[in-house]
């Protein structure tokens, strides 16, 4: 139902752009996008060199959605890291799931991981059995949909005023800093044959993987009990380790000279 609807409105889309005579504007299926998990239509801006995904009904990425942007305005770095890795997947071809790689998502939810890590970012998610968060106020409702646990502290100032409580604000490290730490953290030091990667909790290096998923690199959905690695095959796994290592390298190479 969700494709045959998408169907529709790529017809009406793409209808009116041609009619207003929006050249560099078009409305597509690609690469078999609505036989996707969660069916998407493409809107691509050829003259910005910009992408819209849009879906139909579903409501748990809308929930989603409302807690990265939480992430997103935490700190002031998080935004230009998250674009900054965000481009460069798309430049190294490591983000397109058709062939082989993790979504643009996925390297989203791994940039809310390493900054968690380093203690740049908390778990909005695990910020829900601190004593001062009053679930009826500060935890955005529905709590649960579809069965599944959607709780996480919506008060960013309280989030802030909680998380820096325990971890002292470093404002020292530049986006550029950050961006070096993200590819050393991914190319040197994570290890992908044992560990998981969340952002649901205090995860780090000592969170095990599940194995019997069969996924290269396991990354875990923040609401859905998914594994969003599955979507890795055996052969895009090395290059995209050899991606982060390259990155980082090239970085400390360029800074020591």
């Amino acid at each position: 139902m969700q494709a045959q609807l998408l169907k529709l409105l790529e017809k009406g889309i793409q209808d009116t752009l041609d009619k207003n005579e929006h050249g560099h504007l078009s409305c597509k299926e690609e690469r078999g996008v609505t036989r996707a998990r969660v069916p998407i239509l493409k809107i691509v801006d050829s003259r910005r060199s910009f992408d819209c995904d849009i879906c139909i009904n579903n409501f748990l990425g809308v929930i989603n959605t409302r807690m990265l942007k939480l992430y997103s305005n935490f700190d002031d770095r998080v935004r230009p890291l998250v674009y900054a890795v965000k481009y460069w997947t798309k430049r190294r071809h490591i983000s397109d799931p058709p062939s082989g790689s993790l979504s643009s998502y996925s390297h989203v939810i791994m940039v809310i991981h390493y900054l968690q890590h380093i203690h740049i970012l908390p778990s909005l998610q695990d910020l829900i059995h601190h004593e001062n968060v009053d679930h009826t106020k500060h935890v955005p409702k529905p709590h649960y949909y579809n069965a599944y646990d959607c709780r996480f502290v919506g008060d960013l100032e309280l989030a802030r005023s909680i998380f820096y409580a325990d971890h002292a604000k470093n404002e020292t490290l530049t986006v550029g800093d950050l961006l070096t730490g993200y590819f050393k953290y991914y190319g040197e030091e994570f290890d992908f044959e044992r560990n998981l990667i969340s952002i649901r909790g205090n995860n780090n290096h000592s969170s095990t993987r599940n194995k019997s998923t069969g996924a290269p690199i396991s990354l875990e959905d923040p609401f859905e009990l998914r594994e969003l690695g599955s979507v890795v095959s055996n052969e895009m796994a090395p290059k995209m380790l050899s991606e982060w290592k390259r990155a980082h390298q090239l970085i400390t190479t360029h800074h020591d000279q």
